[in-house]
């Protein structure tokens, strides 16, 4: 009761302000204490919401699953492809994989930020082969050092299969192997049992200037 009495303050107060960045900074704070159902009917509905809400509360609905949520969310703005991630983040969280290669490859240009999306729900499954594929079908400018990482996770079980796309990172994207790259290997070894290979590639992680923080 008090939680809801403070949001509906918050509400409130956003509406009465008088000045407009004001009222969107209490919108954003009572977006932050509701519910993601309740974020979705506020963001649908007030005149004050902005693409970073939308964003916001359709990311929300996507990391449950919720497609007919994110998607109603993501309407009021069919140009973010933030929002468009959180689309194809949805299906892939939802188990709908097809449906997220399709909504992501639907759409020209495809932006690092979806096609990240569209890879993540192939990390989810462990299909490395569909990783691949799409790693193949996708125009470089759609590829960051992300998209290999979240490749990478779809190997966890194909140690080479990780390490050539370890490998192939920094060649394909201009971006220097990083932590997480690191990482995502170690773990692919670590599962493989590889221990000599792993610690070999920690050293060199080292004298690159690598760490684990």
């Amino acid at each position: 009761g008090a939680i809801r009495a403070g949001v509906d303050g918050l509400l409130d107060a956003a509406l009465s302000l008088k000045e407009d960045p004001t009222k969107v900074l209490a919108l954003r704070a009572a977006l932050r204490r509701m519910t993601y159902e309740e974020a979705a009917e506020i963001v649908q509905t007030s005149p004050l919401a902005e693409e970073p809400d939308a964003v916001y509360v359709a990311r929300r609905c996507a990391a449950q699953g919720d497609v007919a949520r994110t998607d109603a969310v993501a309407s009021s703005w069919p140009s973010s492809q933030r929002c468009l991630a959180a689309r194809v983040e949805a299906r892939g969280n939802s188990g709908d994989v097809r449906g997220a290669m399709e909504l992501a490859e639907a759409g020209e240009p495809i932006y690092p930020v979806v096609a990240n999306a569209a890879m993540r729900a192939l990390a989810l499954t462990g299909d490395a082969a569909g990783a691949r594929e799409l790693l193949q079908r996708l125009p470089e400018t759609a590829v960051d050092r992300g998209t290999y990482l979240l490749a990478m996770r779809a190997h966890k079980c194909d140690v080479d299969g990780c390490l050539a796309l370890f490998r192939a990172c920094e060649p394909a994207t201009g971006e220097p192997v990083d932590e997480k790259l690191v990482a995502a290997a170690l773990e692919a070894l670590a599962e493989a049992r590889r221990s000599g290979d792993a610690a070999e590639l920690a050293r060199d992680a080292a004298r690159r200037g690598i760490g684990f923080g």
